[in-house]
């Protein structure tokens, strides 16, 4: 298959989702390495020290 045999429709969608699971992953699978994709839009993520914010329900988490 050559690259001119590829929808232009198909090939955005997928570029789009390919870069939005890398922008969002586990920084454990190398993507999102600084967490900032995580920290705008306030998701905690898998962190070890996110047990002891678990109790401060009514505060915003670091």
């Amino acid at each position: 298959m050559t690259f001119a045999e590829v929808p232009g429709v198909l090939f955005f969608t997928r570029l789009l989702d390919n870069i939005k699971e890398g922008h969002l992953a586990d920084p454990l699978h190398s993507g999102n390495q600084t967490l900032a994709p995580w920290k705008m839009i306030s998701f905690p993520g898998a962190r070890v020290d996110y047990y002891q914010a678990m109790d401060a329900l009514n505060k915003p988490y670091p």
